[in-house]
């Protein structure tokens, strides 16, 4: 599984066109597994291939919080705080997280949009740590329903995704 993500997510590196030879980029993201995990793939492909990358990296406690700075930014949401944000907007409960619905805008490039935290923290041995601090019964729903089944996240994601890029949303 953490293979099949690993390429997933060199793959993300390169559509974004941010990591290139002495470049600065932001890692932006949530304390959890998927970001810890994103941003060792990111120093090895610094490594490998000498590029030479600045990074700086970004930490929040929770999606609520996340400022995204001036720059080149790669932002690392997983799967379920995407349906969550999704759910959360087509409820109406709460719409200002409605832009991290977007896989890539002029603001940021999510490299973690169809990786699921669930299955990244069941694969290294590490305890599944909730994303938001306001709507963790909805979390907690959603992550439910991925750990039902292997693919759900990835057809999820990208019905959301193109909802979203079609304007039938948002």
């Amino acid at each position: 599984m953490l293979n099949q993500y690993k390429k997933l997510i060199k793959r993300k590196f390169r559509e974004s066109r941010m990591v290139y030879r002495f470049n600065e980029v932001n890692l932006i993201g949530v304390r959890s597994s998927t970001f810890s995990y994103v941003k060792k793939i990111l120093n090895e492909v610094n490594i490998q291939n000498n590029i030479q990358l600045k990074i700086n990296v970004c930490e929040f406690d929770s999606v609520e919080k996340i400022l995204l700075p001036k720059g080149n930014n790669l932002l690392v949401l997983p799967a379920e705080a995407i349906a969550t944000i999704f759910l959360l907007n087509v409820t109406r409960i709460d719409t200002e997280l409605s832009k991290y619905l977007h896989e890539s805008c002029e603001e940021f490039f999510n490299v973690a949009y169809f990786v699921s935290e669930t299955k990244v923290s069941q694969a290294l041995g590490k305890p599944k740590k909730n994303l938001f601090s306001k709507y963790k019964e909805v979390e907690n729903f959603v992550s439910e329903l991925f750990e039902l089944n292997d693919k759900f996240h990835k057809s999820s994601t990208n019905l959301i995704l193109t909802l979203v890029r079609e304007g039938l949303f948002l």
